[in-house]
């Protein structure tokens, strides 16, 4: 670091809070923007008001692709002998990744919450951690034309399906970004996709 570097910091700690905003704001002006204010053309700081102003499940689906970008920025690199996949459209898994002769569909999620705090229940100890295994948006969509002929044929309304539960085998490995306990975006627990069991209701 050069001299000129090192005495500006000094002056720097000796401004006050007001001189220190003032020189941010100066800062900013010298500094590109990111892609996202220029492609909104808004600054970051009304972009993190708005965010912080809004409603838990808008900062809950915030959280969630934070979530994603750190296991893509932190956790993909590291995981040697397999490389990277594309996933392009709306997929039932969010990363994908390949080996010599296999590949491997991992859903990423954050550890539930309720108001605001790590949400356990004691299933398999005293602090089990809860993940909802769920699409974040609910829906539904036609049946297939050969569902609905059979559905018709039984003289029965046809129902929509439901599109916001996940089918088993859509992903390989869970992958459950746990801030919420630990505090830090960097860990995350997982398990295997076959390992999930149904509920009871789903059983029959």
């Amino acid at each position: 670091m050069s001299e000129a570097t090192e005495n500006v910091k000094k002056l720097i700690e000796s401004l006050t809070p007001s001189e220190l905003q003032s020189l941010a704001s100066y800062l900013r002006s010298k500094i590109s923007r990111h892609p996202l204010e220029e492609k909104w053309d808004i600054s970051y700081e009304l972009i993190l008001d708005a965010i912080h102003r809004s409603q838990d499940i808008v900062q809950r689906g915030v959280r969630g692709v934070i979530a994603e970008a750190v296991f893509e920025a932190k956790v993909l690199p590291t995981i040697k002998g397999w490389r990277s996949v594309p996933v392009v459209g709306d997929l039932p898994y969010d990363f994908k990744i390949r080996g010599d002769k296999q590949e491997i569909k991992i859903q990423l999620k954050l550890q539930r919450t309720q108001a605001g705090q790590p949400l356990t229940r004691p299933f398999f100890g005293p602090d089990t951690f809860i993940v909802e295994v769920q699409k974040t948006r609910s829906g539904t969509k036609r049946k297939s034309k050969e569902t609905a002929s059979k559905v018709a044929s039984k003289s029965a309304p046809i129902e929509p399906e439901k599109t916001r539960p996940y089918q088993f085998g859509d992903f390989d490995i869970i992958a459950v970004n746990m801030q919420p306990s630990t505090r830090d975006w960097t860990r995350f627990m997982y398990t295997v996709g076959s390992w999930l069991m149904p509920r009871a209701k789903d059983k029959s």
